[in-house]
């Protein structure tokens, strides 16, 4: 049982990550779609103030973020390697002990994990805030034309 709800911790870890990423694409579509309908109007007509200054910047900082979360930068840890598992079988460990270590494993990994989620989870959030801006910027630059 223990070993059972110490996988369950990790697979569902990886759907989290799943999610955050996925999520991080839908904002880079979405930061992309509003710099092409808000700043394509401001590009055509040479004027670029504060605000389309303020918009672009954000529009950089949506990217950086997203680029952030989905760069294979991290380094996680989902799966035991057979070789650990072949050395405790040659070692004499028996099923319960491999069991009980390999739940003490996948705890130690779910919480290295969810550090690192924690931060995707801040950066994802800090690109929500640059694609609020960048939409303000837009239309605050579309507003004083």
């Amino acid at each position: 049982m223990v070993f059972d709800e110490a996988l369950r911790a990790l697979v569902q870890q990886q759907a989290r990550l799943d999610n955050v990423r996925s999520r991080a694409t839908t904002l880079t579509a979405a930061a992309t779609l509003v710099a092409s309908l808000l700043g394509g109007s401001s590009v055509d007509r040479d004027s670029f103030d504060w605000a389309a200054v303020l918009a672009t910047a954000a529009t950089a900082g949506v990217l950086a973020c997203s680029l952030v979360i989905v760069a294979p930068i991290w380094h996680w840890r989902f799966h035991s390697r057979p070789t650990q598992l072949l050395r405790a079988v040659d070692q004499g460990f028996s099923l319960d002990e491999m069991r009980r270590n390999m739940a003490s494993d996948f705890e130690h990994w779910a919480d290295g994990n969810d550090r690192k989620l924690r931060r995707m989870h801040r950066t994802f959030t800090a690109g929500l805030a640059f694609l609020t801006a960048e939409m303000v910027g837009w239309a605050l630059h579309l507003w004083s034309l």
